[in-house]
């Protein structure tokens, strides 16, 4: 068996070895381009391609995956947008995901705490008052943040990383605003202190916004210059879901505009 792995995995405890005690060759390519992997395909013979969208910046699709005779793609992510799915379909390629494997992903907490992380950076300027700090300064009050039990946050999509969020959101005391159609439509259980509300609401009354949903149709550029326009308390706004979620532009206009 032959694998060709384009995603770091040297940073996680015994997953380098474990690929390579299942593999006849290992090619372990993490910073690899596109065109050095149709190259690679060619000559590799591989079966199995090992990767992980946050290190991949190219879609692997019909123009890459024609050069390899390959069984499967494996990917370490609940997301499949990277990896071009029909194509795979008519080629008979399995995709391997982290989609339904439960027992997994209810064990990952990563991107919540990292969504936490970004929140409090955000609003108690932490960046921007440490790099004054080791430039010498130690003037405080251009960095004065607010406390978070003070503000108000609307989390967008309530599946695993959503009630993550609005856990730890709750545990600092953050009045936690939630909008899901598909759970709430169908009486799912909401916790004390979080409330449902429908996305204009949320948009209005939120400090920060956090979005937790996967790629459809209907959330492809969900925040756009008409959702930035109900924002009234011109917020935070945390995206640790995909970048196909927000249009990048009317962002970037909104707060040009400011």
């Amino acid at each position: 068996m032959k694998i060709i792995c384009i995603t770091p995995i040297k940073n996680i405890f015994g997953v380098f070895e474990r690929l390579e005690s299942m593999s006849d060759n290992l090619y372990y390519e993490p910073d690899i381009d596109k065109d050095a992997l149709k190259t690679l395909l060619k000559v590799s013979g591989a079966d199995y391609i090992f990767t992980n969208p946050n290190k991949q910046n190219y879609m692997l699709d019909g123009d890459l995956l024609q050069f390899g005779q390959l069984k499967a793609i494996c990917t370490a992510s609940t997301g499949t947008n990277h990896i071009d799915v029909k194509y795979c379909e008519e080629m008979e390629i399995e995709i391997i995901s982290i989609t339904k494997d439960y027992q997994v992903i209810n064990a990952i907490t990563s991107t919540a705490e990292h969504t936490l992380a970004l929140m409090l950076s955000l609003i108690r300027k932490i960046p921007t008052s440490f790099h004054s700090v080791r430039d010498g300064n130690w003037d405080w009050e251009p960095y004065v943040g607010r406390q978070m039990n003070s503000l108000t946050i609307g989390i967008i999509g309530y599946g695993r990383l959503g009630k993550l969020m609005a856990k730890y959101c709750d545990a600092l005391g953050m009045e936690v605003l939630l909008h899901d159609p598909y759970v709430f439509s169908f009486g799912g259980n909401i916790e004390r202190n979080k409330q449902p509300v429908e996305l204009d609401e949320l948009l209005e009354r939120s400090d920060v916004i956090s979005l937790h949903v996967h790629v459809t149709d209907e959330t492809r550029e969900m925040i756009n210059k008409n959702t930035i326009s109900k924002m009234v308390k011109r917020p935070y706004l945390i995206n640790t879901s995909r970048g196909e979620i927000v249009n990048e532009d009317d962002i970037i206009d909104a707060l040009r505009s400011e």
